[in-house]
């Protein structure tokens, strides 16, 4: 399990996540834990959610400046400008470039799924301690 935490505040990216049906937020934000894709809890004004999170340079687009980006299971709406907090729960994988937008695409949608997968199995691991040390 990872333990990082990442506070910072919703800054406008390149949008191409929109683009491939997968809007992320763009955190802008100090101390980024290392490249790769994760599995997160997001929050944001007192809710918490789950995502996928990407830190790193965006590979298959050539970015310069490393970031963390999440994309929100179930979100839609606007968080420019708010403040957001992402606990890092689980790495999923390194950070790789990709041949193209397709294949980019379609990794990110079992990136997805295996987050989902990893939240779950901790929700369950939190409910049976919980239930435990009654």
């Amino acid at each position: 399990m990872t333990s990082e935490k990442v506070t910072g505040i919703v800054v406008e990216g390149d949008k191409r996540g929109r683009l491939i049906e997968f809007p992320t937020a763009n955190i802008k934000a100090d101390d980024l834990p290392p490249a790769g894709v994760y599995a997160v809890l997001v929050h944001i004004e007192g809710r918490t959610m789950e995502g996928v999170a990407n830190v790193g340079t965006a590979l298959t687009f050539g970015r310069k400046k490393p970031v963390a980006e999440v994309h929100i299971f179930g979100f839609s709406g606007e968080l420019y400008g708010k403040e957001i907090s992402m606990d890092f729960i689980r790495k999923i994988r390194d950070e790789r470039k990709f041949p193209g937008v397709k294949e980019l695409k379609e990794q990110i949608i079992r990136d997805c799924e295996e987050a989902k997968r990893i939240l779950l199995s901790e929700k369950h691991l939190l409910i049976s301690y919980d239930l435990h040390s009654l």
